[in-house]
């Protein structure tokens, strides 16, 4: 509103407007001229190829029967958990093989992912994939497996997301399968939209919000 009476031009980056905030300011060029668009992480697509992803790995290694699939989710009142886990639903229909036997939320922290999942696996004991919402939360459901003594077990298959150190060593040691991730790119793109706004080139002829795919490093090309 302040950037409205100042004629100042607004792109949203990485979050949407939710909930009253939604009522109150509504999508890009609705209720305010000067909010021209929104870059936002496509988090749904993220979710169902992390699924997807596990699956083919899991089926190319040999395995038979359903795939049993423990999903560790950030907090759903984050738009970004919602989404990811509407992708991992997505997954879920589009690969039958796929069941999801366990899944808990958590704060989005490596600690709280090994507790919860210390307890889930004397549940669960059959688990194969473990789809994490972030890296350091399938950081943590590797924490549990080591605390549990199942530790290197090859039925455990990790995906993660955000591209973190620690991920990322993850993978290149075997220990994670793969992650998700780029969207640290956004920036740059968005000052490339806004740069051709600028220049009389209107992205809302595509869209006034955009949606950035992820992309997938696992050990083949993590260090290309």
């Amino acid at each position: 509103e302040e950037a409205a009476k100042l004629g100042v031009k607004v792109l949203l980056l990485n979050n949407p407007f939710s909930g009253t905030d939604l009522a109150r300011f509504g999508g890009p060029r609705e209720r305010f001229a000067n909010y021209i668009g929104a870059l936002l992480p496509d988090n749904v697509d993220a979710g169902r190829t992390m699924a997807l992803t596990l699956a083919r790995a899991a089926i190319a290694r040999g395995d038979t029967g359903p795939l049993e699939l423990l999903a560790i989710n950030g907090l759903s009142a984050t738009p970004a958990a919602a989404d990811r886990f509407a992708g991992l639903q997505q997954a879920l229909a589009e690969e039958p093989r796929l069941r999801l036997v366990a899944q808990t939320e958590v704060e989005w922290n490596r600690a709280a992912a090994a507790e919860a999942v210390e307890g889930l696996l004397l549940r669960h004991q059959g688990l194969q994939l473990v789809w994490a919402a972030s890296d350091v939360m399938g950081l943590g459901a590797i924490d549990a497996a080591v605390r549990a003594g199942i530790a290197g077990d090859r039925r455990w298959l990790v995906a993660g997301l955000n591209w973190s150190p620690d991920g990322l060593a993850a993978i290149r040691d075997g220990r994670m399968l793969m992650a998700v991730g780029g969207h640290f790119m956004a920036g740059g793109f968005a000052l490339v939209m806004l740069r051709d706004y600028h220049d009389g080139r209107d992205f809302a002829e595509v869209g006034a919000t955009q949606h950035m795919k992820f992309t997938v490093l696992d050990r083949g090309n993590v260090d290309a």
